[in-house]
């Protein structure tokens, strides 16, 4: 039974095609994980002509609100993107109101799986710093039960990788006081595996 689904590469090349392809993947509702792997400056590039008839909607916005139209019921999402510029910026990019925004389309999402792979010196990435607290921020945006996130770089390869779990929540996504904990990566697994499990 087919339940975990890889975006070949080449799908961004063609808007329309990569519609289509989702659309044929959400007509099989057994599907609950899909993942992908994508170059931000390729595919802004790749898609130029529809950003630019839709100035209000960013690349990975749109990206995120066809996965959502396509496969209401994704249950897990896992995306490697390769990002132009320093790793210092990575808060701002992974908390950009408009990722926010696409995440929260998602709403049946239970685990997100995300890679970045960006420039710079992984050695000066603090989880725990304040300019880190972008996990606290996903969790509100969102479903999502678990996250984790993977860092590389161009100078070290693959670098530190962090799991959270939503402990609590009061108030829907836009309470004031939410509790996520830290996990190992065998529970992220053991959470996306139950997940597949499921009927």
């Amino acid at each position: 039974m087919l339940r975990d689904i890889t975006i070949p590469p080449d799908i961004f090349e063609n808007v329309a095609h990569c519609e289509e392809w989702l659309n044929a993947i959400g007509s099989c509702p057994v599907v609950k994980r899909l993942s992908f792997e994508t170059c931000f400056p390729s595919i802004t590039d790749a898609l130029a002509s529809f950003v630019a008839a839709h100035p209000s909607v960013t690349t990975i916005a749109w990206l995120f609100a066809s996965i959502a139209s396509a496969i209401p019921h994704l249950r897990i999402l896992a995306l490697i993107v390769e990002i132009e510029f320093e790793l210092g910026y990575l808060d701002e990019f992974v908390t950009a109101g408009v990722v926010q925004d696409a995440l929260a389309t998602l709403t049946q999402l239970d685990c997100l799986f995300l890679e970045i792979r960006a420039i710079g010196d992984l050695r000066n990435v603090d989880f725990d710093a304040p300019s880190c607290h972008f996990a606290q921020k996903m969790f509100k945006a969102s479903s999502i039960q678990f996250l984790q996130l993977k860092l590389c770089s161009d100078l070290q390869g693959s670098g530190p990788t962090q799991c959270w779990q939503r402990s609590s929540i009061s108030n829907g996504y836009n309470a004031s006081r939410l509790d996520i904990l830290k996990v190992s990566t065998d529970e992220y697994n053991d959470a996306e595996r139950r997940v597949l499990e499921e009927n």
